[in-house]
């Protein structure tokens, strides 16, 4: 609760932010009254710091996303919000547009795996046949020893898809399951895929797959968070819209390969959200993402810099590994995006090629099977 009483405050005043200052006026008793805090899953707060909701300990960190740069315990906020350093851009790169031409970019939408995927999965995620059954079986009989899991007769695929996103290190792949099937307990209704009148309103819009693929191979997510209104598309359906694309793309086994990279555009994002940006809020969002799903998160992209990305940044970073924190860059517009990215991967509206970047037709076949998903999981596209 301390740190829900100081975030009233800051929302009532003035936020500072580096060396800049922006003036939110309003009344305390208003922002009391707004500020949203989910019914779902309340057990994530804990003491003076953010912990795991499922209370199993973090994996050791390889390629591994989820471990933590620093135990989160006794992490204050006040330093957490107003003690980030100034968000210069980020790059490894030179100044060099990234070019390829498009016959070299393959879609999202694939149905076989290319000759360098399988040699990525053999070399970068130690997966050869002989040891994938071995690994399928073992991974089964961890799991049949937990009480929690034991019972469920998962799918081959699912097994493989947190094999690969662990790079075949057994008691980690374990452990994410367990923290996926603990979310399922807690937030069941996250699971049940979106109602259908919900995905042609604007709202929804706010996260989209794009339609082609980056040069490595990677899917690539764009969050538009100014497209989201609360009023029109409520949290229980965001966090619905969240675990059906990326749940759904995760069937694919080159996604399951080769990741995800995502850009997240702040432009015109209105203060009046700054009620849903609470730690709760996007632990609950950090822990769906990248705790539970066998996501790869290559590339992380913030365009547009404002001041509710910033103190969301300052708040999410302490929580980071170092490893996940040097894969997020700070753009300051959309054409830093082509040292990056080819031109062909984004859309128009940022200076790409892509004129279509809403793929209703798979989003609709993705949300019609993720109404059947099971905690067995589901097989693979092909």
């Amino acid at each position: 609760m301390k740190m829900y009483a100081f975030l009233l405050c800051l929302m009532a005043g003035a936020w500072v932010i580096g060396s800049e200052a922006a003036v939110l006026v309003i009344p305390i008793e208003q922002a009391t009254r707004d500020v949203f805090v989910p019914q779902q899953n309340p057990n994530i707060l804990s003491g003076d710091g953010i912990e795991l909701a499922t209370g199993y300990p973090l994996p050791e960190d390889d390629e591994n996303e989820l471990a933590t740069g620093s135990s989160p315990q006794g992490v204050d906020l006040v330093e957490a919000i107003l003690g980030g350093e100034n968000l210069d851009t980020q790059s490894d790169m030179t100044s060099k547009t990234l070019t390829m031409h498009d016959d070299k970019i393959l879609p999202f939408e694939i149905d076989y795996l290319p000759q360098f995927s399988v040699k990525k999965c053999e070399k970068e995620l130690n997966e050869k046949p002989e040891k994938k059954t071995k690994a399928v079986q073992e991974l089964r009989s961890l799991l049949k020893e937990n009480p929690k899991t034991n019972g469920i007769t998962f799918h081959e695929d699912l097994l493989v898809a947190y094999l690969r996103r662990n790079k075949y290190r057994m008691k980690d792949a374990q452990r994410q399951i367990q923290d996926s099937i603990h979310l399922h307990g807690t937030e069941k209704y996250a699971f049940t895929g979106v109602p259908d009148e919900y995905l042609d309103l604007p709202s929804s819009k706010y996260l989209v797959l794009l339609p082609k693929r980056c040069h490595e191979g990677c899917a690539l997510i764009l969050f538009r968070w100014a497209k989201w209104d609360p009023a029109e598309l409520p949290y229980q359906q965001f966090r619905q819209v969240v675990v059906m694309l990326i749940g759904q793309a995760l069937r694919d086994p080159m996604t399951q390969i080769h990741g995800f990279k995502a850009i997240h555009d702040w432009n015109g994002v209105p203060w009046k959200l700054m009620k849903y940006i609470t730690p709760q809020v996007v632990h609950q969002f950090y822990n769906t993402t990248v705790n539970c799903f066998p996501a790869r998160w290559k590339e992380i992209h913030m365009i547009n810099q404002s001041y509710i990305m910033k103190i969301l940044w300052n708040m999410i970073k302490p929580f980071l590994s170092e490893k996940i924190r040097n894969r997020v860059y700070f753009h300051n517009g959309s054409k830093e995006l082509f040292h990056y990215f080819p031109h062909c991967v984004l859309p128009s509206d940022y200076g790409g090629y892509l004129q279509v970047t809403d793929m209703k037709d798979w989003t609709k076949r993705a949300n019609k099977d993720q109404q059947e998903f099971t905690l067995q999981g589901q097989p693979n596209y092909y």
